[in-house]
């Protein structure tokens, strides 16, 4: 049953529906499992493969994994040792959020989540979980698509069936997804919303301002990470969030489309501010080694590269010479972050903790100046920032594959320019030194 789930697309819809339910009865039926049978966690890798199948399959999973995780267990055995401690620590108390991604917007797809919603069991299991991922399909950056029409049923019913939500994280919304979700979400619990996306037209720009402000009291930990560069009708959501008494965590783009002084009117028990700064650090500067050639190439990167890191580098001098002081009007303001991350690979592979590229520094009540730099964590950056800005040998030097004759045209040298993964090498090494001035 397992095989054929993770087989995907090559086996019928149909077949996989009975090989998620014929997991789901072993899963429960855990007397024969005793005898490891079928071991526990083969079912459940089974199951985590169906869960990133077509709708049709994943919301079996979902629906069989809630029965097993309502099941009674075996007899004599404890709750939390049985099938329903096992899937309930899987799902519900798992420290990463529950990916969800929303249907397409043709009318068959919509009809069948609008349908499956409407049942008890998967009711039941939205109002459990407490931490969820909202993953947009690609709805496109138009809101008026009369597309989007045909799943608004769907996400007002979907809307009120997280009752127990404390943490949302909205990834990879454009301006449709954002205009279409946000109105509809009645998340009477949440303390932590996480929104990752594009926001480059009014009614986007409306409907996440009017969702910040219907939460201002509740929300304990924000994350604006949104793309505004070509909003030209209205402000940047920051800009009119308004007053949010209860958020102590905040993280933000770098640089913030806000005065220093925003923060401590809008936000006045922050404890920790986050600047993200993310780019596509190995991609950003390949066209200059392509279209560059000669002795000029390296001096091209180098200028192609500061230019386009400018804006955080200006933004890391004004914070060190106006921003501290400002940011230091905020009482409980304990920590200030600089994270940089680099997005080359899609915004929703997130890079590894030890790979992120972190500057904090923390309040110090003692010294002249009111946030001293953690030196520790510091230090290792900027020795990684140093040692990813040295390019490899291999990749400074161009290889030709001679003829035997011995004679290189240029058609020949055209045709063996250096491979396109050196190219990204130096490139990263370019961007690695022009982040060494943050």
């Amino acid at each position: 049953a397992k095989k054929m789930i993770r087989l995907g697309d090559i086996v019928p819809v149909k077949a996989r529906l009975r090989a998620v339910r014929k997991l789901g009865r072993w899963l429960r039926w855990r007397r024969n499992s005793a005898k490891d049978l079928v071991p526990a966690a083969t079912v459940l890798e089974g199951f985590l493969w169906a869960l990133r199948s077509e709708p049709e399959v994943a919301w079996t999973a979902q629906c069989t994994l809630f029965h097993a995780v309502r099941a009674a267990g075996g007899t004599g055995q404890s709750v939390r040792d049985g099938t329903r401690g096992t899937v309930s620590r899987l799902l519900l108390n798992e420290p990463t959020p529950f990916p969800m991604c929303l249907p397409k917007a043709d009318p068959e797809t919509a009809a069948k989540y609008e349908e499956a919603l409407r049942h008890d069991v998967v009711h039941d299991f939205f109002v459990q979980l407490r931490s969820l991922t909202l993953i947009d399909p690609g709805y496109g950056e138009y809101p008026d698509c009369m597309e989007i029409d045909l799943l608004r049923p769907f996400v007002r019913l979907l809307g009120h069936s997280f009752d127990g939500l404390e943490k949302l994280r909205i990834l990879g919304f454009e301006d449709a997804g954002m205009v279409l979700i946000l109105p509809y979400l009645a998340l009477p619990r949440l303390t932590s919303l996480k929104i990752t996306g594009d926001c480059q037209s009014e009614l986007a720009q409306s409907a996440i301002a009017s969702c910040l402000r219907r939460r201002a009291n509740n929300l304990v930990e924000l994350e604006l990470n949104i793309w505004t560069d070509f909003l030209c009708e209205a402000e940047d959501p920051l800009v009119d969030v308004g007053i949010m008494p209860e958020v102590r965590y905040l993280a933000v783009r770098a640089p913030p489309p806000v005065s220093w002084d925003h923060f401590a009117r809008c936000f006045p028990r922050l404890e920790q501010l986050t600047f993200l700064y993310e780019q596509d650090f190995s991609h950003n500067c390949i066209e200059v080694l392509y279209e560059c050639r000669g002795e000029d190439q390296e001096d091209q990167l180098e200028k192609h590269t500061m230019w386009t890191y400018r804006e955080i580098v200006l933004f890391a001098r004004d914070l060190h010479m106006r921003g501290f002081k400002r940011l230091a009007q905020c009482p409980n303001l304990k920590e200030v972050r600089l994270v940089l991350s680099d997005t080359s690979f899609g915004l929703d592979v997130e890079m590894p903790e030890d790979e992120r590229l972190i500057l904090s520094w923390k309040r110090d009540s003692r010294g002249s100046h009111p946030f001293a730099r953690v030196a520790p964590r510091n230090n290792e950056t900027r020795s990684k920032l140093a040692s990813a800005s040295v390019a490899p040998a291999s990749s400074r030097r161009s290889e030709v594959r001679p003829e035997e004759d011995g004679d290189n045209s240029d058609e020949e040298y055209d045709e063996f320019e250096e491979p396109r993964v050196v190219s990204e090498e130096r490139a990263a090494a370019a961007g690695a030194s022009a982040m060494l001035q943050v």
